[in-house]
C-alpha cells in the first residue's frame, strides 16, 4: 500500500498500491472493487469528496483521476 483514505461517513476504505492500482472496500461485507488499474506510477494521493460520492487519485506520474463512487 502506498496510500490510504477513510471515507467520510462510512466504514469504507480506499487504499492505493505501487503498481498504480486503486481499490475501495467497504468492512461491513468485505466487497472490493477496483477503480482504477495500475498504471505508470505509484498512487501518491487519495481524497474523499466532503460528500463521499466521489474519489480524487493521484500518482507519482502525474496522473489524476475522479471517480463517482455514489452508483448514480
Amino acid at each position: 500500500m502506498t496510500a490510504v483514505a477513510f471515507h467520510p461517513s462510512e466504514e469504507t476504505l480506499a487504499i492505493g498500491y505501487a503498481d498504480g492500482a486503486a481499490i475501495l472496500v467497504r468492512f461491513s461485507d468485505q466487497l472490493g472493487m477496483e477503480l482504477d488499474e495500475p498504471g505508470e506510477g505509484a498512487v501518491t494521493s487519495l481524497a474523499w469528496s466532503a460528500d463521499g460520492k466521489h474519489l480524487a487519485i493521484g500518482d507519482e506520474a502525474g496522473r489524476g483521476a475522479i471517480v463517482n463512487v455514489s452508483g448514480s
